[in-house]
């Protein structure tokens, strides 16, 4: 059952326009929250070898056996304090 609706050139460009600015805006408003900076502190290797008072090998080593996850920014290899306290 399909249903024809008669509109001007103008009236399926309004309404194509609309659509159109509603699928971008809810698309960038996604792409904003994925986005947000974490409030989270950031730690070079050094940095989270002191904190969890182990040697920067054994850092190494979590993260070849994935029991700690870096995040790469860049050519940079950086951790997440809050990761580093759950281990």
């Amino acid at each position: 059952m399909s249903e024809i609706i008669l509109t001007t050139p103008d009236q399926l460009r309004n309404i194509v326009s609309s659509a159109v600015e509603n699928a971008l805006r809810n698309a960038r408003d996604k792409q904003h929250e994925t986005l947000k900076p974490a409030t989270d502190e950031y730690l070079n290797q050094e940095q989270a070898a002191k904190f969890l008072g182990l040697s920067i090998t054994t850092v190494w080593k979590f993260c070849k056996t994935g029991r700690l996850k870096p995040v790469r920014i860049g050519k940079r290899k950086l951790f997440r304090k809050s990761d580093l306290l759950q281990l």
